[in-house]
């Protein structure tokens, strides 16, 4: 069984089962962002079945945002240029820093369900 997942702290206890971010609804300041953590329970290795980089990604699963609207990064920073899917690296067995922001122009106000953040196909051992 795969337990890599994302969790909102880095001692990997505490998984998003979902997520919420508060927009802004007048248009001033920065758009939301969140600083999450991704990676295996303590004592397993994940990697990419296909030998290449583990990736997370935003679908968008219906109407509302659209996965474009998504920026994920591995810093804060990386935001500024961040798209919707960022490589966490080949091979995760600590906890890995993902920061996911929400572009909300031209968002209404509301509680939207329709983004996923998934990985390709992972596989994992123990350490």
């Amino acid at each position: 069984m795969i337990s890599f997942a994302l969790y909102y702290d880095a001692a990997l206890t505490r998984p998003v089962t979902e997520l919420a971010l508060t927009g802004d609804s007048e248009g001033m300041g920065t758009p939301p962002r969140m600083r999450l953590w991704a990676g295996p329970t303590p004592g397993r290795v994940a990697t990419a079945a296909d030998g290449g980089d583990i990736v997370l990604s935003a679908q968008s699963t219906g109407a509302g945002i659209q996965a474009n609207a998504v920026r994920l990064a591995t810093s804060e920073d990386g935001l500024a240029t961040g798209g919707a899917s960022v490589s966490l690296g080949a091979r995760i067995d600590v906890a890995v820093p993902v920061w996911l922001q929400i572009t909300t122009q031209g968002i209404a106000v509301g509680d939207y369900r329709n983004l996923e953040l998934v990985t390709n196909a992972l596989k994992e051992a123990a350490l």
